[in-house]
């Protein structure tokens, strides 16, 4: 049976009119990553300011996403009002010589600012040339929760060939840094997230080894790592995911498992590529901790997330208190949980409940944990 012409294109009409939707859920902590494309410049990047501007509030206000990384930002000024006009966020910018800059926003309702900084700022050559990542430190407002979050922006994979392949190693000695960085947050959850400007599955440069998975595997996971592999991509006109969210284990550990997608804008923005912006954003959702057990008497120890995805941390123990843990089933489990000071760090758990039991001296302290699949 043939299609009227006339309903496919009332179809087609539809689809172009359609709204962005909602990707953020009361029920979760949600972020995203955006490079905005040279937002607010005279010359380069959009070809229609005012229409570019109306885009980017439409998605803020309806996409109902918490806690925002954007980069490239000329006119910070313009996009301040635009997130006043979109909502009640709280924002900061980074402040180095570079045109393109970076920011954070998130919703002020939910979350306080604690700090921010520009880190980095005696390594301006490992990153793009003084492009400092931008660090927030934020604490929910609702619930027991502080993220370490930081946003980047790292050289672009462009130029002659000599200029790649510095670009390439100026990439690796960024992630060595941030690296290093996030090792001194143990047991805290940090983010990374931003436009990395290169793969995962491998680099750009030559389709050789990803500067990135040789040196953050083993402390952390990057999200979109699946659909790094599947070709997936990000940046609108490229063939690879070059923007990516990177969580420490204790910020995977409430990583809400299958939450991650590229936002495909241009369903909904018209011209979006060159009116809006060449890179999709990059979305993952979160579980906010809580504090559950059996606590007995005001003893100060805390079990978060609870549930949790294969990572939890125990604070408040002393330095004579010694951790046991059980199944349901009343058998031992060893060898999967770390001990410093007054921090435990419990992962490599099956799915299922767990009895915890803290000694502290003559007294038993109990605790179930639930770790879902």
């Amino acid at each position: 049976m043939k299609i009227p012409a006339l309903l496919v294109l009332f179809c087609f009409s539809l689809l172009s009119q359609a709204q962005v939707p909602s990707y953020g859920t009361s029920k979760t902590i949600d972020m995203a990553s955006w490079n905005l494309y040279w937002y607010g410049h005279p010359s380069y990047g959009s070809k229609n300011n005012v229409k570019q501007r109306a885009g980017i509030g439409e998605v803020i206000r309806n996409s109902r996403i918490e806690i925002w990384f954007f980069q490239e930002i000329v006119d910070s000024a313009d996009l301040s009002q635009v997130l006043d006009e979109s909502g009640s966020y709280g924002h900061v910018y980074s402040n180095y010589w570079q045109d393109q800059k970076m920011g954070i926003a998130w919703e002020e309702g939910k979350w306080t600012l604690q700090s921010d900084s520009q880190l980095f700022k005696n390594n301006a050559a490992s990153f793009a040339n003084g492009r400092f990542p931008l660090f927030v430190e934020l604490v929910a407002k609702d619930f027991r929760d502080t993220l370490l979050l930081v946003g980047i922006h790292l050289k672009a994979h462009t130029g002659t060939e000599k200029q790649k392949l510095d670009s390439y190693l100026n990439r690796r000695a960024s992630v060595q840094l941030l690296n290093q960085w996030q090792g001194n947050h143990i047991g805290r959850k940090v983010l990374i997230a931003g436009d990395w400007n290169d793969d995962i599955d491998q680099s750009n440069y030559h389709d050789t080894i990803s500067p990135f998975h040789q040196v953050m595997d083993e402390s952390g996971s990057f999200l979109f790592e699946k659909e790094s592999y599947a070709g997936q991509h990000s940046w609108y006109y490229g063939t690879s995911m070059i923007d990516h969210i990177w969580a420490n284990s204790a910020m995977h550990a409430v990583f809400k498992p299958n939450s991650q997608k590229i936002l495909p804008l241009d369903w909904y923005l018209d011209a979006y590529a060159t009116e809006v912006s060449d890179h999709f954003p990059v979305f993952a959702a979160f579980i906010p901790s809580t504090t559950t057990g059996l606590i007995e008497g005001n003893v100060g120890i805390i079990l978060y997330p609870n549930p949790c995805y294969g990572f939890a941390q125990l604070s408040g123990l002393l330095p004579d208190d010694a951790l046991f843990i059980y199944t349901m089933q009343g058998e031992q489990v060893t060898g999967k949980f770390k001990v410093e000071g007054e921090n435990a760090w419990i992962s490599g758990l099956h799915s299922g409940f767990y009895l915890l039991r803290i000694r502290r001296g003559e007294q038993d302290f109990h605790y179930r944990l639930l770790v879902n699949p």
